[in-house]
């Protein structure tokens, strides 16, 4: 008894977390799958990735702002915090 009530404390504690994991990184998915990003430019996502805003995406802003899916092979991706 003892063991499966420490279990279910366990099941519901990882259930709880994996919630907050998966909204966690929803933004970050959406920049490695644009195609999911509904018209919005790169920039525009990581700017709702990283709150503090143009400082953190200025490497981004710099390679054009190619429309959302728009990504060359090659293309470097850099975040300035």
């Amino acid at each position: 008894q003892t063991h499966y009530e420490h279990f279910q404390r366990e099941l519901d504690a990882a259930k709880g977390l994996h919630e907050e994991l998966v909204k966690s990184v929803e933004p970050t998915l959406k920049l490695f799958f644009p195609s999911r990003c509904k018209g919005k430019d790169l920039v525009q996502l990581a700017t709702e990735l990283v709150p503090e805003g143009p400082t953190a995406v200025r490497r981004l802003s710099e390679g054009g702002g190619r429309e959302c899916g728009g990504r060359r092979e090659g293309d470097s991706v850099s975040f300035h915090l």
